[in-house]
Parts: structure tokens; C-alpha cells; sequence
């Protein structure tokens, strides 16, 4: 069985367990990108992300509440900017590449996307399109 697939089902009864009890949540970190791109493999992650949960900032995948893309994005930017990790910088880049159209520009902070994409080139057409987009 993949690590994946294992945090996933992990991901699941955990989620069942606190959804049970009343308690909001949602996952977030490279388990979201390892099962967005049925990768084997996910590392563990840190807490960062919107203080409210609800439909706006919450989506399920394969049962499992997960940050929504944009929620993604702007909890892995700040973890960034503030580390600096090549892996929150991987995370972020594959899933603004792939998930560019899904982004709401209003949830990330344009400064530190702006420092981002000038240190990470591969994100700069994404960003342009969501700008694009935006009418910016």
C-alpha cells in the first residue's frame, strides 16, 4: 500500500472521528499534491490555514476534507516566506500550474506571490494567467 493511500485512510477515519465530535477541519500539505498527482509518496506537514472552515475554504478529495486550492496555496505561501523550503516551494508550484484556473486571487497575498514567482520561475505563467483572469 502507497504512504499515500495509508494517509489518506488515516486522513479519513481521523476526519470521521473529529467530524463526529463537532470539531471543524481540514488537511492540507503535501498529502493534498501527492493526491492530486497519484503520487506514492507524502511528507509530513505544519499548521497554517484560514481560522473558519466552512464551503469556501474547505473541498473534499476521496472523501477527505482538504483546504481548497486557493486556501492551499495561500497557507504553503506563508509557510514559505517564511521557511523558505524547496518542498512547500514544489507543492506550490504544481498545484498553481495545474489548478491556476481554480484560484481565487483574493485569497493570496499578492506581495508574497510576487517574491514567490521571482524566485520560483516556474510559477510566473500560472500567477500571469491568474492576473490575466482578474482583469490585473
Amino acid at each position: 500500500m502507497s504512504e499515500t493511500r495509508r494517509l489518506l485512510e488515516a486522513a479519513a477515519s481521523l476526519s470521521y472521528l473529529l467530524h463526529a465530535s463537532g470539531v471543524p477541519h481540514a488537511f492540507y500539505g503535501n498529502v493534498l499534491t501527492a493526491a492530486l498527482s497519484n503520487a506514492p509518496h507524502a511528507h509530513a506537514t505544519g499548521e497554517s490555514g484560514p481560522r473558519h472552515l466552512d464551503k469556501t475554504t474547505v473541498m473534499k478529495l476521496q472523501g477527505v476534507p482538504f483546504l481548497t486550492i486557493s486556501e492551499f496555496i495561500r497557507a504553503k505561501l506563508k509557510t514559505w516566506i517564511i521557511r523558505g523550503s524547496d518542498g512547500d516551494a514544489r507543492d506550490i508550484s504544481y498545484v498553481l500550474s495545474r489548478y491556476w484556473n481554480g484560484v481565487d486571487i483574493n485569497r493570496i497575498p499578492e506581495q508574497d506571490m510576487t517574491v514567490f514567482v521571482s524566485r520560483n520561475s516556474t510559477a510566473a505563467p500560472a500567477w500571469t494567467a491568474i492576473k490575466r483572469k482578474y482583469g490585473m
